[in-house]
């Protein structure tokens, strides 16, 4: 397997991203998925942050919100054939990078009851379960509220 790196997106990614946004949320019946117009338009947000995960094209990426000194995680998608191999770790790796760099003191994001993976993860970086949005999908599903908050 040729190894991969997380950089920022550019606009040539964005048929690659879009298309991995697709395939990751295909058949999830609580999920939109951004299409490209979405996605330029993150890109041209002064507070939006994108990375993908490229091994010769993008097989993963990540959307964030920095806002003064919180952070809000919209978005991680890997593409289905090629998941469990680091690709969402090694994308939470350069978020935390970034929030150490910049100085963030907390972030959030939410993530579905039922995704047991995705919340381990994101355990395994620091985040905890601080509440629940009802029925927070469009299938009705529930979300788990997760955060992280810099240690004094």
């Amino acid at each position: 397997m040729t190894p991969g790196s997380v950089r920022r997106m550019l606009e040539s990614d964005v048929l690659h991203v879009a298309l991995v946004e697709e395939e990751s949320f295909d058949g999830d019946a609580g999920s939109t998925s951004l299409s490209e117009s979405d996605l330029l338009a993150e890109l041209a947000r002064p507070w939006a942050r994108l990375w993908v995960y490229d091994r010769r094209v993008p097989l993963g990426f990540m959307l964030v919100w920095h806002v003064a000194d919180e952070l809000h995680v919209h978005n991680v998608a890997v593409h289905p054939q090629h998941r469990r191999q680091g690709i969402a770790r090694a994308l939470m790796n350069e978020v935390t990078r970034y929030m150490n760099e910049f100085g963030v003191s907390r972030s959030w994001l939410e993530v579905r009851k039922s995704n047991d993976a995705a919340r381990r993860l994101y355990e395994s970086f620091g985040y905890e379960v601080v509440g629940e949005r009802a029925a927070y999908y469009a299938d009705g599903e529930d979300a788990l509220e997760m955060a992280w908050i810099r240690s004094a």
